[in-house]
């Protein structure tokens, strides 16, 4: 198991800052003139937004928008499932019923089948 952080991409960051810098020069030239307290406060967040566009459009950095694991649940060809109860002869036995049922081609059936006899 394995935890990922998720960034924003950089081009959405770039693109994310030149917004947010237009709306901090709104702030200063028309909202802090204006409406005093509000146009400070209006200032202070689209700063904040360009800061953080800008942390994420820098390479290896970025201000992480969540974090999720990842199970990895990818098996090997040549060793059998972790989980797998089954013995060397039921997977031969199964492997041979899915080629009769012609399920699995020539080629995969050998390839499988040479995996599991490796595995002894």
């Amino acid at each position: 198991m394995s935890k990922q952080r998720i960034t924003s991409k950089q081009a959405q960051s770039l693109i994310g800052s030149s917004v947010s810098l237009f709306f901090v020069g709104v702030g200063l030239f028309s909202l802090i003139p204006a409406t005093g307290a509000f146009g400070v406060l209006w200032t202070l967040f689209a700063s904040v937004m360009c800061i953080l566009n800008i942390m994420n459009a820098l390479p290896k950095k970025g201000v992480a928008s969540g974090q999720t694991t990842v199970e990895d649940n990818r098996i090997n060809n040549s060793t059998p499932a972790k989980n797998s109860q089954s013995s060397p002869e039921e997977r031969l036995l199964s492997l041979m019923e899915l080629y009769k049922n012609g399920l699995i081609e020539k080629e995969e059936y050998d390839k499988k089948r040479k995996s599991i006899i490796e595995y002894l």
